[in-house]
């Protein structure tokens, strides 16, 4: 299952956003203040409002009226479309919408909300195979009003509900396990629900000084956005048969940056968790560092790889300018790690690095530019993706020159 494209109206600087053939990994590339961190954070608030409730979602962004782009004028809407499918089911499109309205005093409500996806209709038994077959899909829609209440329709004809499903105006609907008590898949693909899949958005902004800090042991099974408990990770990677294997392709990586890496083993001390670099020189005599020896380059790859393959695996995330402090020949590492990991983990990152950014191909960029207060994400413009097809220029080229340019409106 993945995001394959989104609309966002009114949120912070996405005045009117749309992606359409969001590809597995997407890089956003642009200037510094022009809406990327904002893109990233319409993600954050959907995880956030999902995982831990609309009402924390907005307050902790300062309140409604922060997150809603400023204008004197009516619409006060926020508004958020996304649209989520699985590779084989592509025509089935599941499609999430939320409206917020802002209202007096800085409050809020859901104005509206609508969920619809397919399950199967019925089934055909293959007396060869000895199998059962989808033969058909139908259309399910659950929607809410600004009231709160929820309706349920099966192929447009609506399903009688208990009085009992209606939420708060502040409240979501989604995860409210409406529509299991009826007996039907909520929004699912397989074993995972569109509520799970939203709640495994991971979001990764390392800097290597957090990295640094010996931090108290921690029971979180996710890496923190900012890496504060890598260590805690590490250690329970190191524990099961699925985190050791994820943990020895970190390990091979690491060793293109730093070759005489051995492992790297965290350590109980004092009550803190300290990792241990252990390196092996060529004489065979080896040697431990902790982070404070390690260059900002170095444990910043090593954070980004952990948040890439910790365990359990994320179902998107969004990575903030991976470049920062590493040496633009070490990129094509972090490169190789995200082609590796969209097979199973939707990545989207943020950037303004020719070089990373021309270790992809044009499907997979978007150009980011503000216009008028506005943020606009486009994709290439097709004369310079002619060019690059044409090997006339390579993206890095084009970047440095002038600047990679979106289609026209």
């Amino acid at each position: 299952m993945r995001l394959v494209d989104l609309r966002i109206s009114h949120y912070k600087s996405l005045s009117d956003i749309a992606l359409t053939d969001i590809q597995p990994v997407t890089v956003l590339v642009g200037c510094n203040g022009v809406g990327k961190s904002n893109m990233a954070d319409a993600l954050r608030f959907l995880r956030d409002a999902v995982v831990q409730g609309l009402d924390h979602a907005v307050s902790t962004r300062g309140g409604i009226g922060l997150i809603r782009q400023y204008s004197p004028r009516k619409p006060y809407q926020v508004s958020f479309d996304f649209g989520f499918a699985e590779e084989d089911k592509a025509a089935h499109l599941t499609r999430y919408q939320l409206t917020l309205s802002s209202l007096r005093e800085g409050n809020f409500r859901v104005e509206r909300e609508r969920c619809e996806w397919f399950v199967p209709n019925d089934y055909v038994f293959d007396g060869e195979s000895l199998e059962l077959f989808e033969s058909d899909f139908k259309a399910i829609l659950a929607e809410r009003n600004a009231e709160g209440h929820i309706t349920l329709k099966d192929a447009g004809i609506e399903l009688p509900l208990d009085s009992n499903y209606s939420v708060s105006p502040d409240t979501l609907a989604l995860g409210t396990g409406l529509i299991k008590k009826y007996g039907l898949t909520t929004a699912s693909f397989g074993s995972t629900t569109l509520h799970d899949f939203i709640r495994n958005f991971r979001f990764s902004s390392i800097y290597p000084n957090t990295l640094r800090q010996p931090a108290p042991p921690d029971t979180d099974p996710i890496l923190k956005e900012n890496g504060a408990n890598w260590a805690s990770i590490l250690r329970k990677m190191k524990q099961t048969s699925r985190g050791k294997q994820a943990w020895e392709q970190v390990r091979e990586m690491m060793q293109v940056v730093m070759p005489q890496l051995e492992d790297i083993s965290p350590v109980a001390v004092g009550g803190f968790i300290l990792p241990r670099f252990k390196v092996r020189e060529t004489s065979g005599e080896a040697h431990l560092f902790d982070p404070s020896q390690i260059s900002d380059g170095t444990l910043r790859i090593l954070g980004i790889l952990l948040a890439l393959y910790q365990t359990p695996h994320p179902s998107l995330m969004v990575i903030e300018e991976p470049e920062q402090t590493v040496n633009p020949a070490l990129l094509a590492v972090l490169a190789d790690a995200f082609r590796e990991c969209s097979e199973r983990t939707q990545l989207l990152i943020t950037s303004h690095s020719p070089h990373l950014v021309d270790l992809f191909p044009t499907e997979n960029i978007r150009v980011v530019t503000m216009q008028d207060g506005e943020t606009r994400i486009a994709k290439i413009r097709a004369s310079q993706q002619e060019a690059i097809k044409e090997h006339l220029l390579s993206l890095e080229q084009i970047m440095a020159a002038e600047g990679l340019q979106p289609e026209d409106a």
